[in-house]
């Protein structure tokens, strides 16, 4: 797979997700912080660019979009109420038991053949 087409995938899916306008929102905020704290202190920069009363033209175009794209999705009829949900439709309730589990048996092994004989040689002497 070439790298053209990986990162082609990866635009796909970062868009389908929408994760463009998170990546834009990181911007805005950047940009926020850091003109927001040549102004002022560093908590002031924080506080300013995350009150939501003090937005930058990014930011409201991000809105604005957003909004848009949302109206547009209520309109298509195949997308409409088409949010991923885990739970199955219809059920209210669901019950969970423990397996069943078969009651363990205590088996006696044969025990093993005992070594009767003695070894061939005798052991062997450490020179000293």
């Amino acid at each position: 797979m070439s790298i053209r087409s990986k990162i082609g995938i990866c635009l796909v899916l970062t868009l389908s997700l929408g994760l463009h306008w998170a990546l834009l929102q990181t911007v805005a905020w950047t940009g926020m912080l850091v003109r927001y704290s040549r102004e002022g202190s560093l908590a002031e920069a924080i506080a300013k660019t995350f009150d939501g009363r003090h937005p930058c033209s990014l930011c409201k175009v991000i809105a604005q979009s957003k909004a848009e794209q949302r109206d547009k999705e209520k309109h298509v009829p195949w997308f409409a109420g088409s949010k991923l949900d885990p739970a199955v439709p219809g059920l209210t309730h669901t019950a969970c038991w423990p397996p069943s589990v078969a009651p363990l048996v205590m088996i006696e092994l044969p025990t093993p053949p005992t070594l009767t004989w003695e070894p061939p040689h005798p052991p062997p002497r450490s020179r000293a």
